[in-house]
Formats: structure tokens, sequence, C-alpha cells
């Protein structure tokens, strides 16, 4: 677990599921995300925007609150919030940009170690890069480089096993599973940036956009992508700050990474490692960071150009320009949205509203700050104006909260790990250690079962030994050995073969549950493609439980280790765990002769062995489980980290 960054065991927030129970600390961790988001910005923002002695020149807190808001809760932080791990690194990118403006060493070291610790590489990475170009932009590069020399010191203790995990990994090699250039945002995707649920949202059933939804989702509002353009057109103006150039760095480098630009497509043919296998669109993480910094440039630049009674030609192109790109963008997704066929249309169109509405007080409020015109038809313009900002303010938010509602799911508890009479059966099946499986249509969610402490055999990781893979996706494939197989998922096969059935036996697969809603009218029958080697042993409702009666021990004596081929199962003599534990596996076995004693967990280095006391070498067993080699007569074999 170490060496597997997504397990997070260094993550300090992770402490709070050794004293409460998981359902609330894993809400507690949920709900803090966005807060820690919020607040973060809301100190960067005061920091960098009011740290100045001319009252003039500062934005008021109303803004810094509101653009704080739209950062925390954002539309790629309610994609991305149940995961725990990416939305951290999101949440302490404002807290880490505002140590480091501030040169605050410790905290600065701190922050950058637990934003790796946080559990996602990838995003740890992109993150650091971030505050990479922040020190070079702000001049504090050298003292920067000093700061993640520390902090790479820190955080050895993850990163450096996890280095020898990924040579054993099959996240390395390519695969027609993942294609770096399919990970990018679409530009015909792009409307996700403008309109959320444009193109429908998965909660809804009706999202149509040809890459991943959440993947491509970082909508911080219509207004704030509005404010963003004007500090982008402003950013070249006397009073606008340095530190805001860092926002448009990092907008240039989310819109050459994550999007299909020359860019993006040779690093993807570059095949560099961990790069290359890593999904690019992620980089929009940084998206809502770079446009709530050009907004609050944007808002203070108008705040300043109108106070000073300024009426150039300049500064109404400054105001226009974003009022008439703002209304094409809207504009452009009517179009596109009323001349969808009609199925598509009325998502399209629903979704579009409020987007839509916002954009028009944005327009609106663009013209009343630049036309004299205006102006003079109004008694009091500073009211109006405040007014205006002040409808943008609470239908933004208005508009995240519905998107958020949307997308995040809302339970009771008791729906949270659920106890159900399948599951509780299964776990007195099972308590010597034997592992399940399912037939078609059965299946459990990846990884349901691990709460519970049973053993499947399949399971999603972003990193998981590439022997395993290998096994598993060759009895997918009728027997024939594959080396393009999935780099993050293993699936058992489901549907009937002499393959799927050696795979059954011989990884300890003893306990087989079957799903049919004819089970109810037709208790005891079997609706299944299961043979007679298989018995019925529990039943209830649609639910069925089968004892597989070819199966293997978890360990057993066994004269041959090569990997197994369809017409060719070894013979064995049972083997006894007198002792299973995480990091300690004792076993006693009588052998019959000469051969090798088999654990079917998985081979990996760093595991040791010894027979009656003594160290021997461990061994692959079929390519993917462990082996020692045993003499005739009785020993006890011990495996321990």
């Amino acid at each position: 677990m170490a060496a597997n960054f997504q397990s997070a065991i260094f993550f300090p927030p992770n402490l709070i599921y050794l004293v409460l129970p998981f359902h609330i600390a894993w809400t507690i961790l949920i709900v803090s995300q966005p807060i820690l988001a919020t607040v973060g910005m809301y100190l960067l923002l005061k920091k960098l925007f009011n740290d100045s002695s001319l009252t003039h020149q500062r934005i008021n807190a109303l803004t810094i609150i509101f653009l704080s808001l739209m950062y925390g809760f954002s539309a790629w932080m309610s994609v991305w919030i149940e995961w725990n791990i990416h939305g951290f690194v999101y949440a302490l990118l404002p807290w880490a940009l505002l140590f480091i403006f501030r040169r605050r060493t410790i905290l600065t070291i701190l922050t950058i170690s637990v934003i790796i610790f946080a559990g996602h590489p990838q995003m740890a990475l992109i993150g650091i890069t971030a505050l990479l170009i922040a020190s070079v932009v702000w001049r504090k590069f050298k003292w920067m480089v000093g700061v993640l020399s520390i902090v790479m010191l820190i955080t050895a203790v993850q990163w450096w096993p996890a280095m020898k995990y990924y040579q054993q990994a099959s996240r390395e090699q390519q695969s027609s599973e993942f294609v770096y250039s399919k990970t990018l945002l679409p530009w015909s995707q792009i409307s996700q940036l403008i309109a959320p649920n444009f193109l429908g949202n998965p909660a809804t059933g009706n999202f149509r956009g040809a890459a991943n939804f959440v993947e491509t989702t970082a909508y911080s509002g219509i207004a704030i992508l509005g404010f963003a353009l004007i500090g982008l057109i402003s950013s070249k103006f006397p009073y606008s700050p340095l530190k805001t150039k860092f926002g448009l760095v990092i907008l240039g480098l989310v819109i050459l990474l994550a999007l299909p630009t020359p860019v993006s497509l040779l690093l993807g043919r570059l095949n560099i490692p961990i790069f290359s296998t890593s999904v690019a669109s992620r980089w929009l993480m940084l998206l809502p960071l770079s446009l709530t910094l050009l907004a609050a440039s944007g808002i203070k630049h108008i705040s300043l150009s109108c106070g000073a009674g300024s009426r150039s030609a300049r500064r109404n192109f400054q105001f226009h320009l974003p009022a008439i790109f703002t209304f094409v963008l809207i504009g452009t997704l009517w179009a596109t949205a009323l001349l969808a066929p009609p199925e598509l249309r009325s998502v399209a169109v629903r979704n579009l509203a409020i987007p839509s509405g916002i954009s028009l007080l944005f327009i609106f409020y663009l013209v009343v700050q630049s036309s004299s015109k205006m102006l003079q038809l109004v008694h009091d313009r500073k009211l109006l104006v405040t007014f205006i900002f002040t409808l943008i303010v609470f239908s933004s938010i208005f508009e995240l909260i519905l998107f958020g509602w949307k997308t995040m799911p809302y339970t009771e508890e008791r729906f949270i790990y659920p106890q159900t009479p399948v599951l509780e059966k299964l776990q007195e099946l099972s308590r010597d250690g034997s592992r399940f499986a399912a037939t078609d249509g059965s299946v459990l969610e990846s990884n349901f079962a691990t709460y519970y402490g049973l053993y499947d055999l399949s399971g999603y990781d972003a990193l998981y030994p590439r022997r395993i893979g290998e096994f598993v996706w060759t009895a997918s494939n009728n027997g024939i050995p594959v080396k393009d197989f999935s780099r993050s998922t293993v699936v058992v096969p489901a549907k009937p073969s002499d393959s799927r059935n050696n795979l059954w036996n011989l990884a300890g697969v003893r306990w087989i549950i079957n799903k049919d809603d004819m089970l109810a009218e037709h208790p005891g029958q079997r609706f299944n493609d299961l043979s007679s080697d298989f018995k019925l042993i529990w039943e209830e409702g649609k639910w069925q439980i089968y004892e597989n009666t070819k199966v293997y021990p978890r360990a057993f004596f066994t004269v041959e280790i090569s990997p197994v081929k369809q017409d060719r199962i070894p013979l064995i003599a049972p083997a006894e765990i007198t002792s299973y534990q995480s990091n300690v596996v004792e076993i006693t076995v009588d052998a019959p002769s000469d051969g090798y004693l088999v654990l079917t967990d998985t081979f990996y280095p760093g595991w040791k062995a010894s027979i009656d006391g003594s160290i021997v070498e461990i061994l692959p067993a079929f390519g993917a489980f462990r082996a020692v080699q045993v003499s005739k007569d009785s020993h006890t074999v011990r495996f321990n980290l």
C-alpha cells in the first residue's frame, strides 16, 4: 500500500478513518474539499489584489467571496469530489500559491508534501507544474528549487516504492484500450466549458459527448469566463500587477496540453513514461485557477478604469470585445441546439437557459459600464452597476449549486455499504480466504467487496501488477496469451468457457454468485450457464450462491508451476494456511514428493520466504502467483514482508 499512490496512507486527513465510522469520515473529507478550496482562494485573492496601500485599487469583499466560491464549487470540483484525492490537490493549490507568494518556506514545504501525499500522482504533477510556473513568474524560482528538494526527501516514503511498483505494473505499457490522443478534450466537446450540461449529463442518462463527461468538465461560470477575457485583454496595461501574468501562462498551458493541439498530439506520440500513459484532459484542473485569477484582474481593471472616469476608445474596446465574444459563444450554442435532432434539442435548449440568462446580465453590465449614453439615462450609475453585478454573483452561484446537486449523489446512510443477505452469506463462507466470482450480469461493482473483507479476483486499480493482467486477460482470450490488456482494470471472464473455469479453479474462486429475476417465481431452479461442477448451497429471492467443487485451495502442492495451458492443469495435494495476515502468511504442507508449494497470492518483489526457518527464493507460479521449492516431507512455509 505504501507503493500505491491512491491508497494515500500518508495523507494526514485520512487519519480520520481511524477514529470515525467510514461513512462519517468519508463525508467529512468530501465536504471539506470545496470549503478548503474556497478559503484558500479567498486568502490568495485578498493577498494578490488587495495588498496595496491604495484603497481605490482594492477589490471589494463581495467580489473576492464571489470569485472564491466559483473556484471552490466549480463544476470540476463537483465531478471529482467523490474520489477524495483529486479534489484535495485542487483545493490545496491556492494555499500553496499563497505561501509561495509570501515566501513562507515551511508552510510551502508542508503544503506541497500534502499535495503529493493526497493520492494522485498525475494531479500532483500537474499542480506542482503550476507552482513552478508561479515561482518563475513571481521571480522565486531558485528558492522554489530548494523547497522542492526538501519536499522530495520528505515524500520519498511514497514515491520511491511507487516508482518500483510502476516498473512491475501494466501502466507503463501502451495498449489499444488507452490511446493518449483520445484522452484530450475534443474540440466538439468544448461546449462543456461554456454550458456544462449542454451535451447532457450522465446523472440524467442523456450525456452524448464523445469523451468522458468527468474528464472534460471544468466550468467555473460564464461570467467568470467573460471577466477573465477582460483580464486577458487588460494584462498588458500598467495597473495590472505582474502576478496576474501567472494566470495567462497557466491558461496557455491548459490549451496546449488538454486540447488536441500540435503540441499535445506530439507529446502523445513521443511515448514519454508516465506522461504518455496519463489522461491529457486532466490538465483542465488548472483552468478554473487561471480563469479565477484572470477574472479578478478583469474586475479590478473595470473598477480602476471606470473609477478614473475614462471614456477612451481603448477602454470601450476592452469592454465591448468580451461582450461580443460572450454573445457569439452563447449564440453559437443556441444555433447548434436548434439545428440538433429533436431528442437532443430539448436537452441542449433546457440546459442553455441559465448560462444564457447570466450572459445577458454580463453583457448588460459591460454596456452600463462603458456606454456614455447609458450613463446619462441612469440617475444613480453606481447603484445600477452594483445591482447588476449582485445579480450576476447570485445567479452564477445558483447555477453551480444546481450543477452540483445534479452531479453529486446524495443518499441515506443505510445505503452506504449496506448489509444484505447475499453479502452476509459470502462473508460467512469466505472466512477461509477463498475467493468469489459472479455469473454474467451478476457482477458487483469494482472494489466493492474490499470493504466487506471479501476476496474478489476482479477490480480496478491505477497500478496493478502486470503479471495479474497477463494471467486474467489470457483467460478472457480463451487461453491464448495476450500482451494488450487493460492498464487499470482486471475483469474476470463471466461467460462460460474452459479458460474461465480453469481460471476460477486455479485462483481459488470457490463461491459463485448468481442473480436472476426469475428465481423469485421458480426457487431452486438453474437459470445460468454453470455446469454440474457447481453446487447450489444458498438461495434467497433473486440471489443464489454456488460452490465450485473443482476449486484448488489457496495454497497447494504441485510438481509444475509453468504458465497454465488450457489442456494442462497441474496435479496437486492440498496445503493448510495456518495464519493469514496482511504482511505474514504461514502454511503447513505434507509434500508427497519433491515439488513446489504454491500460494495463489500475487508474485511481487519484496516478499521473503522461509521453509522450516531457512530462507528460500520465491518463484513465480503460473506467471502470477508465489511458489517455493520444497522437498518430500512435512514443512512449515512462511511468507513475510
